[in-house]
């Protein structure tokens, strides 16, 4: 949620809602500045196994506040999140605006894209990247999209993104510069709507689990599934890469 002077702290897809995420950690593009969403709960109304519904915060059941902020869904049915606002200030812009773009790049290119990745999350500190293998319209054939997205100005953007913009995209459908409240937007490539869906993540206690060929191995490891399975060609994978 945005207005004109603060806001919290969300994930980055709108398809998500907002307690399922928080209560589950929440990846979010503020990580770097206030911490993933289940760091800003403050309290939270909860029913427990034994249908009571009790309060939690810094004053009642302590104990369960550091608990839920990982871990909510495992204890109880979260009806009601209080968490911290921020103001729009913290993005060092004068309108509480980021910096976005979408990019498009040839499979081919999926280890290149990953180390360009790799290298804007080691050297700097407010950037998002999110990579992944992914179905093009009409075909299905796969593609390499990235959704970059800097806290800041564009010339920050420029700076901090260099390592994949001198990749040369083949294609680049949206770069600007855009109100806070409507950042999820360029996630929508990522989204379909409608129906269950399943979706498998899987974390990294450090970078140096991965290696830049292993995009190029979620490319190879794609043809061989939908060569096998015509009807997965609709799938994808992505890598999220955030400090």
């Amino acid at each position: 949620m945005c207005t004109d002077l603060s806001f919290d702290s969300t994930g980055t897809v709108d398809s998500v809602d907002f307690i399922p995420s928080t209560i589950g950690g929440g990846i979010t593009l503020l990580a770097p500045l206030v911490g993933f969403d289940s760091d800003n709960i403050v309290s939270a109304r909860m029913v427990t196994a034994k249908g009571d519904i009790v309060t939690i915060s810094e004053d009642e059941n302590k104990e369960l506040l550091y608990a839920i902020k990982g871990a909510g869904q495992f204890l109880g049915l979260v009806k009601s999140l209080t968490v911290k606002i921020h103001p729009l200030s913290i993005l060092g812009t004068p309108g509480g605006t980021v910096w976005s773009a979408t990019l498009v790049f040839d499979v081919s290119k999926a280890a290149e894209v990953a180390e360009a990745a790799t290298q804007v999350k080691q050297n700097t500190a407010r950037p998002y990247c999110l990579a992944g293998v992914l179905p093009a319209p009409p075909t299905l054939d796969p593609i390499i999209i990235t959704v970059i997205i800097q806290l800041g100005s564009e010339a920050d953007a420029e700076e901090a993104f260099k390592p994949l913009l001198d990749l040369g995209p083949m294609a680049v459908p949206a770069r600007n510069e855009i109100p806070f409240g409507g950042v999820n937007e360029a996630f929508q490539v990522f989204e379909s709507k409608g129906g269950l869906k399943i979706w498998l993540a899987v974390g990294l206690i450090s970078m140096e689990q991965f290696k830049p060929e292993d995009m190029t191995r979620l490319v190879e490891q794609r043809a061989r599934v939908t060569r096998k399975y015509p009807s997965t060609k609709p799938t994808g994978s992505v890598i999220e890469f955030t400090t």
